[in-house]
């Protein structure tokens, strides 16, 4: 095995709390082993999307409900991308909000233009995505 080196890393008392009672939930024997472990999955995460691997992204976008919705411009991307596109849900979450599910299959480069794409919508609150390789 490789010898550890240790990384010098500064993070604010109030996030530090978080991450601690986040180890404890999540059942991380230490900070490290937290760290590793989330580094490891973004390294992950970009090496498959700068690939051109087949895969399958499921993608969860929360916007507010109402006149200013982002509903018909996220509506207009998913025709861009009808290519890759192969399924989507509309959900409404609550009174306030409304939730739209994605579901992609194609290239990773072109499933993360797609992400861009929609990360890109004004109106946007929360994005989060899956990608499996296939």
């Amino acid at each position: 095995m490789a010898r550890s080196i240790v990384v010098s890393l500064s993070i604010d008392s109030t996030f530090l709390k978080i991450i601690d009672n986040f180890i404890k939930e999540m059942g991380y024997t230490s900070r490290s082993e937290l760290f590793r472990d989330a580094i490891r999955r973004l390294i992950e995460e970009h090496r498959l999307i700068s690939t051109s691997q087949k895969i399958l992204a499921s993608i969860i976008v929360i916007y507010r409900s109402g006149e200013q919705s982002p509903e018909n411009r996220l509506a207009k991307v998913r025709h861009q991308f009808s290519d890759i596109v192969i399924s989507n849900l509309h959900v409404h979450v609550d009174e306030r909000y409304c939730s739209e599910f994605v579901l992609a299959k194609g290239r990773s480069k072109r499933i993360n233009e797609l992400v861009v794409a929609i990360r890109g919508i004004k109106g946007i609150e929360s994005i989060n995505y899956a990608f499996v390789p296939l």
